[in-house]
């Protein structure tokens, strides 16, 4: 995730009411909270059942996230490479899926300057990003019409993926 997205979503969650968060869960009694991003790590409590899809393929400097990420109740990488910050540790309940997509690239980091350029965006840009299968049950035609209601110049919206072919998201 680019680190202006992350410090976003982190300041986000600190404005939130955690002890509202918290409440509700208790009061509902779930058996498993799936948090889909490794982003969400600052909700972590070793008492409360959350499991972390790490998606993202975490740097040691981000140590703190690590031993943070290490309290929930389970923890599912996506492949080897973003497991790679938790070898040597002692897991809860850890599994490796089988991804298609090799995410160890991403630890050699990657020429951001290169990537702007070659899809025509400003450095200044505020992105907003859509990544994966576009279909309308994954909420692509909300992104896409909220986005178009931003009043913000600077923004753009990248979306990424492959649509079902006859369903309109094609291009």
């Amino acid at each position: 995730i680019n680190l202006k997205i992350r410090n976003f979503i982190k300041n986000l969650l600190s404005l939130l009411d955690r002890g509202r968060i918290y409440s509700f869960i208790n009061e509902r009694g779930f058996d498993a909270i799936h948090l889909n991003a490794p982003v969400l790590y600052p909700l972590i409590r070793p008492d409360m059942p959350f499991t972390v899809h790490m998606r993202d393929v975490m740097l040691m400097e981000q140590a703190g996230a690590v031993r943070k990420i290490l309290q929930a109740k389970g923890i599912i990488f996506i492949d080897p490479g973003t497991m790679e910050p938790f070898k040597g540790t002692e897991l809860r309940n850890g599994i490796v899926l089988n991804n298609p997509f090799d995410m160890t690239m991403l630890e050699k980091g990657y020429d951001e300057k290169a990537i702007l350029d070659e899809y025509g965006i400003d450095q200044d840009s505020i992105m907003f990003s859509c990544i994966g299968r576009i279909k309308e049950s994954k909420g692509v035609k909300f992104i896409v019409e909220s986005f178009l209601r931003n009043k913000n110049e600077r923004s753009v919206l990248l979306v990424f993926g492959h649509g079902d072919p006859g369903s309109g998201y094609e291009q």
